[in-house]
């Protein structure tokens, strides 16, 4: 953080527009909306889960130093570059794996993953999601400075590392084609592939023991926690903070909607907004 002050001041009007935001909310009765959602009968098992999460884990272990050396054998030696090209290339792959996989399930339980309840369309999704974004989005940023604040407080430390995919695409700036391709990668991989894994297969498998308060705080918590990198010290508090936030809002309208085009949504608009913040205003 540049300045305690400076810092308290804008945790202040975050807070501010938070209270507010969340106020009219209420009011209007955006936080009542599940009860009316058909709950699937066909849900992810624990084996379907885990199969899942081992796609992403394998591909990402495996294809990054694979796909490193066949672009540095074809000339692409920049770190930067090379990197983008990585990252691109790996999510492209995990998101294909996810498609195959999501054809060779139980095709009930693959539909009632991308949508529950057949009175919902993407019209309606796409408000939804972008409804949440307007409410949460002072939220989380609001968390996430009121964390730094205590550690300032307790640590004495002025200045946090940054998140990683931050820093990742702050190397890319200045560069067109390789801001496009992290941008790109920040905007649609990592929502469809995490919206998939968090919400499609965990929050739907909790769902099978839980009511939703509970299955989204739990695979919240999961998502929040999955994020954590040693690389980030003591920014892991208030970054898992912001978004276990975060999280619970993709998981809210999930459940709301009956429909993972939701959360999908939300997502890729948030990280929108906070590309656009971190570009033209750097926080």
């Amino acid at each position: 953080m540049t300045s305690f002050g400076s810092e308290v001041a804008a945790a202040f009007f975050s807070a501010a527009a938070a209270v507010i935001l969340l106020w009219i909310a209420i009011r209007r009765g955006f936080f009542i909306g599940c009860q009316g959602v058909k709950q699937p009968i066909a849900r992810p098992t624990f084996l379907l889960v885990l199969g899942a999460f081992l796609i992403y884990f394998i591909i990402s272990l495996f294809t990054p130093p694979l796909f490193s050396k066949v672009l540095i054998k074809i000339g692409l030696n920049n770190s930067i570059e090379l990197a983008t090209w990585v990252n691109c290339l790996s999510g492209a792959t995990t998101l294909g794996a996810f498609i195959i996989y999501a054809q060779i399930i139980y095709r009930p339980i693959s539909q009632s993953i991308w949508r529950s309840s057949q009175k919902r369309d993407l019209k309606s999704d796409a408000l939804i999601a972008l409804t949440a974004c307007i409410v949460s989005f002072p939220l989380v940023i609001c968390i996430g400075q009121i964390l730094e604040i205590i550690l300032y407080l307790i640590f004495h430390t002025m200045q946090l590392p940054d998140q990683l995919v931050i820093l990742f695409l702050k190397t890319t700036f200045g560069k067109p084609l390789y801001f496009f391709l992290a941008t790109f990668s920040i905007i649609i991989f990592a929502p469809l592939i995490e919206e998939w894994l968090f919400r499609g297969f965990l929050q739907s498998y909790l769902r099978r023991y839980f009511n939703a308060t509970i299955a989204i705080t739990l695979s919240s918590a999961t998502f929040s926690l999955f994020h954590f990198s040693k690389e980030q010290g003591l920014g892991n508090i208030p970054i898992i903070g912001s978004l276990f936030i975060l999280s619970y809002f993709l998981g809210f309208v999930y459940e709301r909607q009956g429909s993972l085009f939701a959360p999908m949504i939300l997502h890729a608009t948030f990280n929108t907004l906070s590309i656009a913040n971190l570009y033209f205003l750097g926080t």
